[in-house]
């Protein structure tokens, strides 16, 4: 069986993977997802035309066949170690067991081939025989050294040239209008030099993966929602350059995420709220609905209820991104939360509170009794999961108000909730200026007010919420 019949069964399997019907009638979104995907498994960007050319979605001479490093990509995302595992576990045309993949070993360095180095690494060994060899003369010695002498000098400018690596690429980028009200877009004017193929793209922090081709110079994104997004340009899957991308709220934006009805496989992530939106509907709410009762940043339940949108399973998100004059090092956070599980009806009433900083985020999370393995804390590069910690101080019974201390000085976050002390995170990396502040409650939760203050104590901003 050749090459191109195994490559047709990789693809029925991905097709059947990927779970979105024939590869005829997919979409260009269909393609992307798959490339992000891949690129998951395997930390191999495959561009969405290289996809089309695979599946037979674009003209190409007969029986196409992509490089090894894009065969092996494909291969790691179906579960196997590499194309080679992929192809021998067909006995019969028929797909045997993934081969769990293994870390690839170090690669082992190569000796370069000189004439200084040339007798360590070629057999001189003479072997023993009944008659010794004849001595020849100085001169008959001439022509073979001169043999061998242009022999490897050909060697030589072979490896230096015909077998020299390609040139790793090299991304020169510019980006407009990096700060601006949501919805936001960017536009970039890139240049690619050196050898691209797929592994140059753009993740634009909002979930957004996009592989730059080599011969175009232009591309736009467009941002729905507030928040501090950490653009990245990645070459051969590792970041080369990072920009902010600061999309601000006009004042105090409310937006509800909610599952798509009917959706089996949609499952909301916690951890990540920007997943919650990539997944679900999106209800851009008015700054009157926020404020149904004096002083409180609130969404009621008959604002679900309205929308016909399910309790159990919907966020909300409040959303103030601006630049604060505070350093995120040192500050205090004061607020108040509610988050009734009798009154609003969601399981756990996670409740996420962000501060966003320059270069760094702090996030933390409470939830309601039982659900504390859920609880995932993240102050700058350190996270901290309540599956591996004890992280019981974060749940708790949030149907009345509970008073919340954040203070982040000498690199250290302590937290401070119903005025007794229950963390301390240390860290190394800096948060940097702040950017935003982002409440996030998994059903109708309510916050009270809001005060930040710098390290004298100075009040730097405050809300109370009154109209």
């Amino acid at each position: 069986m050749d090459e191109f019949y195994f490559i047709h069964q990789c693809t029925a399997l991905i097709e059947e993977k990927l779970n979105r019907g024939k590869s005829q009638s997919w979409s260009q979104a269909d393609f992307k997802a798959l490339s992000s995907a891949v690129y998951a498994a395997s930390q191999v960007l495959i561009s969405v035309q290289t996809l089309k050319r695979i599946f037979g979605r674009v003209k190409t001479y007969r029986n196409y066949t992509p490089q090894l490093d894009t065969r092996n990509a494909l291969a790691r995302y179906l579960g196997y170690r590499n194309w080679d595992n992929f192809v021998t576990a067909y006995p019969g045309g028929l797909p045997a067991k993934p081969v769990p993949v293994e870390p690839s070993p170090e690669p082992i360095p190569q000796t370069p081939f000189t004439r200084a180095n040339t007798p360590a690494s070629v057999d001189r060994t003479v072997p023993v025989t009944a008659k010794m060899p004849v001595k020849k003369a100085a001169g008959q010695w001439a022509y073979p050294l001169i043999a061998f002498g242009a022999v490897a000098g050909i060697l030589v400018l072979y490896l230096s040239f015909v077998r020299k690596p390609a040139k790793s690429p090299a991304v020169y980028i510019q980006t407009k209008d990096t700060v601006g009200l949501a919805p936001m877009n960017v536009q970039l004017q890139y240049a690619i030099t050196g050898s691209a193929s797929d592994s140059v793209a753009v993740d634009f922090g909002n979930h957004n993966l996009e592989p730059l081709d080599q011969e175009k110079h232009f591309l736009s994104n467009t941002y729905l929602l507030p928040n501090l997004y950490r653009m990245r340009v990645l070459v051969n899957g590792q970041p080369q350059q990072t920009k902010n991308i600061h999309v601000q709220s006009n004042g105090w934006d409310g937006i509800i995420f909610a599952r798509e009805p009917g959706n089996t496989s949609n499952r909301i992530f916690i951890r990540n709220h920007e997943n919650i939106f990539r997944l679900g509907d999106m209800h851009l709410l008015p700054p009157g609905v926020l404020r149904k009762s004096p002083g409180l940043l609130y969404v009621a339940p008959r604002e679900l209820e309205q929308r016909k949108l399910p309790r159990k399973t919907s966020w909300i998100s409040f959303r103030q991104v601006k630049d604060f004059d505070l350093s995120g090092d040192a500050l205090v956070l004061e607020t108040r939360i509610r988050n009734s599980t009798k009154l609003e009806g969601a399981w756990c009433n996670d409740a996420i509170i962000q501060v966003l900083g320059e270069t760094g985020t702090i996030s933390l999370h409470f939830v309601s009794p039982g659900c504390q393995s859920e609880v995932l804390l993240q102050c700058s590069e350190v996270e901290i999961e309540g599956t591996f910690h004890d992280l019981s101080a974060f749940a708790g019974d949030f149907a009345d108000w509970k008073p919340l201390r954040l203070e982040v000085n000498n690199k250290t976050a302590g937290i401070v909730l119903d005025n007794r002390p229950v963390y301390r995170i240390p860290y190394q990396r800096a948060i940097g200026r702040v950017k935003g502040i982002i409440y996030t409650f998994k059903g109708c939760g309510a916050v009270d007010y809001v005060r930040l203050y710098d390290k004298q104590r100075n009040l730097v901003y405050g809300e109370d919420f009154d109209d």
